[in-house]
């Protein structure tokens, strides 16, 4: 006869996550009303250690029960349950950030359309290329995507190493040549799919691009856990995406702030063939040619916009935030060494690699400040023009950061 132990489960609801839960006493009905994936420990006297049940495999019936988990062991008998040997650990497996430098990568200007020895001209240096000694390319492609200068860009990889797409080109614009990874190796592996205007559907007449885009991505989204990285910004389980068909992909842009993004990332990607100011007031954006089908579908095109397709559900996000150490991009992090990506206010992701000091990890990083425009004072709607000008009290303060912990 099997003997009650222990439980993990995982509340319901998307963003759960795996907890320690005494189901001892509660029904069988409520247990499995409160829980969406339940995994209890068990003793048997005929068998030699701990053993695993997992609740997906028991009949339906007990979902009914008004008995408890024990109650319904001793009704049994000696019947065999389907269990696994062992005790099972409340264990999570994260998404890492990794700074390729730190990570040993060597990152040379480059371009995909040529070969990574080909002597390129100034124009032509538009990616970069990634290779390490003992790193398969093709397999780092199915783990990781990467950030430059905190925006998300696409990977390619060839048997010889992995270019990033764009991503010579916006460390000119920024001036600067931070690279990092994002490695979800520790939940499945991925695959990246380019968004492109050629995608877009209308399934309701006269809907606005400014309110919603609907795509017909040509893949299957069911089954899988999506991400979406839109003009650089990486977005994890939001509202401002949703997955409404086998292939269909519906983008909130309304609740994108995407004039503020603009604003930001103008400074880290290339907008050149997406949306160009007025050349006299070029700090000023034209609210109804930004959001035009012409702008919108050169957003979608952009080699920041992409999908990722995790081959892996019950993933869950959460955030921690990270104490401001009121200094000049330095923020302070307890417990563990920090692994996760780090996400500066509108949602850059910033590479970093933590220090150890006495008994916090120290973490640092560029692009510190949060400007606070006067546009960010009025609605979208109240606006012809806007304008980036920055007359507002407080108009300089240090950023909020977190963690985001892409967890399973």
């Amino acid at each position: 006869m099997y003997t009650y132990v222990s439980a993990l489960a995982r509340e319901k609801g998307s963003n759960s996550a795996w907890g320690v839960v005494d189901i001892s006493t509660m029904p069988l009905y409520q247990v499995y009303s409160t829980y969406s994936d339940i995994k209890a420990v068990v003793t048997n006297p005929v068998l030699a250690g701990d053993l695993t049940v997992d609740f997906a495999d028991l009949p339906d019936t007990l979902r009914i029960l008004s008995i408890t988990f024990p109650e319904w062991l001793v009704s049994i008998g000696n019947k065999t349950l389907p269990t696994t040997t062992g005790t099972i650990v409340n264990a999570t497996s994260t998404v890492k950030h990794r700074d390729a430098w730190y990570w040993g990568f060597d990152i040379k200007p480059a371009n995909h359309t040529k070969h990574p020895d080909v002597e390129l001209l100034h124009d032509e240096q538009i990616d970069l290329y990634l290779t390490k000694t003992g790193v398969d390319p093709l397999q780092l492609q199915q783990n990781c995507i990467a950030t430059v200068n905190g925006l998300t860009h696409r990977m390619s990889s060839s048997v010889d190493g992995t270019f990033i797409l764009d991503g010579c080109r916006s460390g000119r614009i920024a001036k600067d040549n931070q690279v990092g990874l994002l490695d979800f190796s520790a939940l499945g592996t991925i695959e990246t799919v380019s968004l492109s205007s050629s995608m877009r559907i209308n399934p309701v007449d006269q809907l606005p691009g400014s309110d919603s885009l609907y795509l017909n991505v040509g893949q299957p989204l069911m089954g899988k856990t999506v991400f979406l990285s839109f003009a650089g910004y990486f977005f994890a389980l939001s509202d401002v995406y949703q997955i409404v068909g086998e292939q269909t992909l519906k983008l909130n842009t309304r609740l994108m702030n995407l004039p503020a993004r603009y604003y930001e990332s103008k400074e880290y990607v290339d907008w050149s063939k997406v949306y160009v100011p007025d050349s006299i007031v070029p700090e000023s954006l034209g609210v109804a040619e930004f959001f035009s089908d012409t702008t919108l579908n050169a957003m979608l095109d952009m080699p920041q916009s992409f999908l990722v397709l995790l081959d892996a559900t019950d993933v869950q996000v959460t955030y921690q935030t990270l104490d401001n150490a009121q200094l000049p991009g330095v923020y302070y992090a307890y417990g563990e060494t920090p692994v996760a990506p780090v996400v500066v206010d509108l949602g850059r992701l910033p590479e970093y690699m933590p220090v150890k000091e006495m008994d916090v990890y120290v973490i640092k990083f560029n692009g510190y400040f949060k400007r606070y425009p006067q546009r960010e004072l009025v609605t979208m709607t109240d606006l012809t023009v806007m304008e980036n000008q920055f007359k507002t009290p407080h108009e300089n303060q240090y950023s909020n950061a977190r963690m985001m912990l892409i967890q399973k």
